[in-house]
């Protein structure tokens, strides 16, 4: 929201944006999909996770790279469940 005043001369509320989000919802879960399909077919991704609070619980971030696709998202387990449900049975040389 800084970002955005300071080089746009934009105001924006947190809730603001938390409603365009929410709106997105079914343009993002589309996206999302397309992105998994990308992977796969690479042979190389790269990924790696981090803490961060969401609504004061901590939760992880992951991101999911290749030479062709990102996903971002945060959710609340750092399992392997996670990179399952990115990539199912897919096993990338590296």
């Amino acid at each position: 929201m800084r970002l955005l005043k300071e080089v746009f001369g934009l105001t924006i509320s947190e809730g603001t944006i938390a409603n365009a989000f929410r709106r997105m919802g079914p343009a993002f879960d589309t996206a999302c999909t397309a992105i998994k399909a990308k992977f796969l077919t690479v042979p190389v991704i790269a990924s790696d996770e981090t803490t961060t609070r969401v609504n004061s619980v901590i939760q992880w971030q992951w991101v999911f790279q290749s030479d062709e696709a990102v996903l971002y998202t945060i959710l609340p387990s750092r399992s392997q469940t996670v990179t399952a449900a990115v990539l199912g049975e897919h096993q990338p040389k590296v």
